[in-house]
């Protein structure tokens, strides 16, 4: 996964950082207990809220505080942090995270991208991706079906988008709740392929969020647990397929946002550019990135002085042409991300928590706006460069 849906510590109490931090460490034991050591490297923010989901909402024993125990971690200098072992969502996590790293190499592969060390990783892991694909053969199954629907898109758009209308299988639509196609509606009228990829994507994880076993221990088999039982398998596992499909389409959207300026600036793919807008925009910005490229990073800083905001809101009046078609696709974007948000904070609400329902709602309520922030500033930091770039009164090196 991509590692955007992620707490910030300032944001969290003492008491749920350090419940977060146990999820954390016990994913990563997972990792280790199933794979052995160098798996670890496939830890990622998003499975552990995905951990951390299940296991807030799974019914323990009255005992269920014995189930943390205290281990030592080399990555924390020795210090002790408590951990549990061998529930069935933390093997389950363990096992997808194996499965998209498998994919995501797949993809670097299609793309061309880091090829030695593509082939490296792979060679080197090739056992455990298949290990993993027998210990879940049928999540295994649908996640290659899924992610080959959604590389043969994304390989479709970027060739020729043009002559694509619809090219989203009638599955994934029946899949996707009515909500988010209506959230993602203003992509069909700017940008056509970030909508049907988007959905694409978010169906590949909506898959793997209903999928997630919630009981993973022996309770005592009374009629109140038999009936609690019931009701997870029954509903629970549609209420966590549309989260994650809400999940999946705010990690990939946010992903191609956080892209935006590096793949303009180096000009390459990117979903949010895969339209007429996107092509005028990379059209009118070609010179002034490369004239960026010349400018040297001392001769930026002083053409900013000290106290000075870098980065301040304009009015339309004062936008070029190329800032406003920028302006619009940023716009577009963010509010789409907002409205994800705002799906995601609903739906939680709804779940019968047994536990860290403040924990979760601080990632959803103050964790995503953040990270939706920090990557609406670096956008900012990359196009006030750009304008820097186009500015006359700039002599660049010959």
């Amino acid at each position: 996964m991509y590692g955007y849906i992620r707490f910030y510590k300032a944001q969290l109490s003492a008491p749920d950082y350090e419940r977060y931090k146990s999820v954390y460490c016990s994913l990563c034991h997972a990792l280790a207990d199933n794979f052995g050591q160098l798996p670890r490297f496939m830890l990622s923010y998003d499975l552990t809220f995905m951990v951390l989901l299940a296991e807030a909402l799974t019914v323990f024993p009255q005992a269920g505080d014995a189930l943390w125990q205290p281990e030592r971690c080399l990555e924390h200098f020795g210090k002790k942090t408590a951990v549990a072992h061998h529930w069935s969502f933390l093997d389950y996590a363990a096992n997808i995270s194996v499965l998209l790293a498998e994919q995501k190499l797949l993809d670097d592969q299609t793309d061309k991208e880091h090829l030695l060390r593509t082939f490296g990783v792979k060679r080197l892991f090739q056992g455990t991706f298949r290990q993993a694909a027998n210990n879940y053969p049928e999540i295994a199954a649908e996640i290659k079906a899924g992610m080959l629907n959604f590389n043969r898109l994304e390989s479709l758009y970027r060739h020729n988008y043009k002559n694509i209308e619809s090219l989203l299988p009638a599955g994934v639509q029946a899949a996707c709740a009515e909500q988010i196609k209506q959230v993602l509606a203003p992509l069909l009228s700017c940008c056509p392929a970030a909508y049907n990829c988007t959905l694409a994507f978010a169906a590949v994880i909506g898959k793997i969020f209903r999928c997630l076993p919630l009981l993973p221990l022996q309770v005592p088999p009374t009629d109140r647990v038999e009936l609690t039982t019931a009701v997870k398998k029954q509903l629970l596992s549609p209420c966590l397929e549309v989260i994650g499909i809400y999940l999946g389409a705010w990690i990939y959207l946010i992903d191609a946002l956080d892209d935006l300026s590096d793949d303009l600036r180096h000009q390459q793919y990117n979903i949010l550019l895969l339209s007429e807008k996107g092509n005028l925009i990379r059209q009118n910005y070609e010179r002034k990135l490369l004239r960026l490229q010349q400018l040297p990073l001392l001769q930026r800083r002083q053409k900013h002085p000290a106290g000075k905001t870098l980065y301040r809101d304009k009015s339309q009046e004062e936008l070029t042409e190329p800032q406003k078609q920028i302006a619009d696709l940023l716009h577009t974007a963010q509010t789409i991300l907002h409205n994800l948000q705002a799906l995601l904070d609903q739906s939680l609400i709804l779940l019968p928590w047994q536990r860290d329902a403040a924990l979760i709602a601080a990632i959803i309520q103050e964790g995503l706006p953040t990270t939706l922030l920090r990557c609406n500033f670096k956008q900012r930091y990359q196009f006030d460069l750009l304008q820097l770039a186009s500015t006359p009164s700039i002599d660049l090196p010959s």
